[in-house]
């Protein structure tokens, strides 16, 4: 199946903004982990307007040009993080939508190893490989190493669910509006 160049264009245009959020996470310190989910967002409305082999490669094109424009290399990782997570959901949605049935214990076991587990290794990673243990040794001094491991998981598993709601959210909206632009004629 051939697509549309109204489409690709389109595509070209949400990968375009993604590489500026993922730019404006860097500058903009306080709204960091919200440009970079929306970023991710954006590539989930690519794989929405075009498909999975578009999507992927959006993302892949998002990642590159962050780690050569984004003043912050490490928020690439994130972004990757939750842009694999955005592409789950949206293969996810789509099966939903042409009316297949989708295993509910198989979708949150495939978003959660997406966005969970991914989350707290690159935490891990951060802190211990960057030094963040020696310039904060007071942060939560009393709790064991597997008291952090579990804290860690409940802040991931709290931003799953965020963050799945809010795409679910997102994704209704733009399947209103940009695929309605994309399929109409002129």
């Amino acid at each position: 199946m051939l697509l549309k160049a109204k489409a690709v264009a389109i595509g070209g245009l949400f990968t375009a903004l993604a590489v500026v959020c993922l730019i404006l996470s860097g500058v903009i310190n306080t709204s960091s982990m919200f440009f970079i989910v929306l970023a991710a967002f954006f590539i989930g409305t690519v794989m929405m307007v075009t498909n999975l082999v578009y999507g992927i490669s959006a993302g892949t094109a998002t990642f590159l040009l962050g780690l050569m424009l984004a003043p912050k290399k490490t928020y690439c990782l994130t972004y990757s993080i939750c842009a694999a997570y955005v592409l789950a959901e949206e293969f996810f949605l789509e099966k939903k939508r042409s009316g297949n049935s989708v295993n509910p214990v198989l979708e949150w076991s495939v978003k959660a190893g997406a966005l969970i587990i991914p989350l707290v290794i690159e935490g891990a990673i951060e802190f211990y490989l960057f030094g963040l243990d020696a310039l904060m040794p007071g942060l939560f001094p009393d709790l064991s190493l597997a008291l952090k491991i579990v804290l860690c998981l409940v802040i991931a598993i709290v931003m799953v669910l965020i963050i799945d709601r809010a795409y679910i959210v997102y994704s209704r909206y733009v399947m209103n509006t940009v695929k309605r632009m994309v399929n109409q004629d002129n």
